[in-house]
């Protein structure tokens, strides 16, 4: 898996991107068979920080 944030002032970008393998159970048992299922997928967000009610953007009172 590998997954990156950017901080750019206000705004941010998340993305995360993942492979996997799967093996389904097999009788005779080979250790080296081909993968049964490869998974792929990603994700990717864009964040903006906007002005609380009271303005503040990093938590503070």
């Amino acid at each position: 898996m590998q997954s990156t944030i950017e901080i750019d002032g206000d705004e941010a970008r998340a993305s995360s991107r993942i492979m996997a393998w799967h093996w389904f159970h097999r009788e005779d048992g080979d250790e080296h068979a081909q993968t049964d299922l490869l998974a792929i997928g990603g994700y990717q967000d864009r964040l903006r920080r906007t002005p609380t009610a009271g303005g503040s953007t990093n938590g503070e009172a």
